[in-house]
């Protein structure tokens, strides 16, 4: 089966040789861990192979990954924010609390 290369250096071996095709993966870890930098590379790499994406975050706007990417040198992610092959957009979710107050388990 053909795998979607992630661009993060050891983990598509890790997985398999990256995300299986139409999957939806979901980035979940305490704050400082590497979320943002982590999908931002993965935006990069398809990004870098011609393909169109979308960021959605609870607490990061557009500025933001903006001035975030360009801390990093990733300046494509800038020029693909500008021309909108990458739609970053910011939501609210007032349940996002339950996994934070230990409701839910994730395994």
């Amino acid at each position: 089966m053909m795998r979607i290369k992630t661009g993060i250096i050891g983990f598509d071996t890790i997985i398999g040789g990256g995300y299986r095709p139409n999957t939806v993966n979901v980035v979940v870890g305490a704050s400082g861990t590497g979320k943002t930098i982590f999908s931002l590379q993965f935006l990069l790499k398809g990004i870098e192979l011609g393909e169109k994406g979308i960021y959605v975050s609870f607490d990061m706007d557009a500025k933001a990954i903006r001035i975030l990417a360009e801390s990093l040198g990733w300046y494509e992610l800038v020029k693909a924010i500008e021309n909108g092959e990458l739609l970053v957009t910011r939501s609210h979710a007032d349940s996002i609390s339950y996994l934070n107050e230990g409701r839910y388990r994730l395994h």
